[in-house]
């Protein structure tokens, strides 16, 4: 019995950091297509009303707010991922 448990609590915390692992994930992944949709957005602004100020639809955060979070402390928290290298290979495939 006691060796059940002791598998049941290996294999629950496992499963416990599988899936903070995948919420972390899951939110950086969340940044970068956010970042791209920002990106485009205020480019397309850009293009077609130069001279006004760019307003983003509710509930998007500007490109430069999301830059911020990759250089953030939570973003460090969530992977070890160089948050400077992984925005600077985003802005080079969307520069393709």
């Amino acid at each position: 019995m006691n060796e059940m448990l002791e598998n049941w609590e290996d294999c629950n915390t496992t499963l416990y950091n599988d899936g903070w692992e995948a919420l972390a994930v899951y939110i950086i992944l969340q940044a970068v297509q956010d970042y791209r949709d920002a990106v485009n957005l205020e480019q397309e602004w850009l293009r077609k009303m130069p001279d006004q100020e760019i307003k983003l639809p509710a509930g998007l955060e500007s490109s430069q707010e999301i830059e911020d979070f990759f250089y953030s402390r939570w973003f460090a928290q969530l992977t070890t991922l160089d948050g400077e290298m992984l925005l600077n290979r985003i802005k080079k495939e969307m520069n393709k």
